[in-house]
């Protein structure tokens, strides 16, 4: 599902979330990236996104074959419901992709781990098709290839929710 609610923001109705942590009992990480994980992974459906302005190019940037895609650009959490919960993740950025998103989700499949959510985590776009590879536990190269990646800023809101 998708809609459109201005000239530069697509709406785009999320499958899933998916919280990543790499792959192995260890969770040893290379400390460069360590800071990285765990990782919030919203799933998109793949035909929704290639429709959305500026979408091609983003999934292209989680086919695979990229080595990893940091988006510039800072994505924030929302609370648009708080009986349901539903969430929203608004994802703008410039570079290496020009996007303008407002990812929505129901927050079940999240709401044991709010508190993490709301300090602020690495999220990640991925698609659908991409998504099955990583939901069996995918190593941390396959899942940087398969994840455009963003800071999300701190969210009050998703903190009150949390505390519920």
């Amino acid at each position: 599902m998708t809609g459109t609610i201005d000239a530069r923001t697509t709406v785009l109705l999320a499958r899933e979330a998916l919280l990543l942590w790499p792959r192995g009992e260890s969770h040893q990480v290379d400390p460069a990236v360590a800071d990285l994980w765990p990782v919030f992974a919203v799933v998109v459906d793949d035909r929704d996104l290639r429709r959305a302005p500026g979408g091609r190019s983003l999934r292209g940037r989680v086919d695979g074959r990229s080595a990893f895609t940091l988006l510039d650009g800072v994505a924030r959490w929302d609370v648009l419901a708080g009986d349901t919960p539903l969430l929203s993740l608004s994802v703008r950025s410039s570079a290496p992709v020009r996007i303008s998103l407002d990812l929505v989700l129901p927050a079940h499949s999240l709401l044991g781990e709010l508190d993490r959510l709301a300090a602020g985590p690495t999220v990640g776009i991925t698609t659908a098709s991409r998504a099955e590879a990583l939901g069996s536990g995918a190593d941390v190269r396959a899942a940087l290839r398969a994840l455009a990646l963003a800071r999300s800023a701190p969210s009050p809101d998703v903190a009150l929710l949390a505390q519920r």
